[in-house]
């Protein structure tokens, strides 16, 4: 959470809108909106490393590598990254 907006409709045909913008050297936003922006931080970057090893491994499927232990390891390392991604982001 970078920036927020707060719509503030005084009657039906306008509408304002204010936004503030933070920054992570403000000192009066609360210790668990920090913690949550890291796990969120690192939900992200687990799923996308679990899909890059989603990719890997069909593309050793495709390439008919023989070399069945490895694929396996590959798919299953993706599920867990994927699985503990979202852990993560049902946490927050």
């Amino acid at each position: 959470m970078w920036k927020v907006c707060t719509y503030q409709s005084n009657n039906l045909q306008s509408r304002a809108i204010a936004c503030h913008r933070y920054t992570y050297s403000d000192s009066y936003l609360p210790l668990n909106i920090r913690i949550t922006q890291h796990l969120l931080l690192a939900a992200n970057l687990l799923a996308l490393l679990g899909k890059v090893l989603t990719i890997m491994g069909l593309q050793r499927v495709c390439v008919a590598h023989h070399q069945k232990e490895n694929t396996c390891n590959v798919f299953f390392s993706s599920g867990v990254l994927s699985i503990i991604a979202g852990y993560i982001s049902s946490l927050l």
